[in-house]
């Protein structure tokens, strides 16, 4: 018997490889899988400043919490990748809009990312 439901929603992008979206454990936890400015139907976001990749990348994951029964309200915990650290402030300039007190634990590394700027995982508690 498995301890965790597969969670998919048509509301953010289906994933590009072997995994699912996100895994809601039977404890409260929700782990949603590395999200990237994808478009619900694929679509890449391609020429999109890192502002509007991120607030993609955030609507995602809202619309993957919303699927299972959570807000982004109930994120615990995010990893933040960023193809370039300078980046670091136009991206905080739209995260703050989507996160209210208390803010999630967080850490945010420079990784080499392929046609996109940002990508975030993030684990929810209900």
């Amino acid at each position: 018997m498995q301890n965790f439901k597969v969670i998919n929603t048509p509301n953010a992008p289906q994933p590009a490889g072997t995994y699912s979206q996100a895994i809601l454990s039977n404890g409260p936890f929700l782990f949603v899988s590395g999200q990237v400015p994808r478009l619900p139907n694929g679509e890449l976001l391609v020429n999109a400043s890192i502002e509007e990749q991120t607030k993609r990348v955030l609507e995602n994951i809202q619309e993957i919490a919303r699927s299972a029964g959570m807000k982004l309200e109930n994120s615990v915990h995010l990893t933040v990748y960023l193809n370039d650290l300078a980046s670091k402030y136009e991206f905080e300039s739209v995260y703050k809009t989507f996160f209210i007190e208390p803010l999630p634990a967080r850490i945010v590394v420079q990784s080499s990312l392929k046609d996109f700027d940002v990508e975030i995982s993030a684990v929810l508690q209900k």
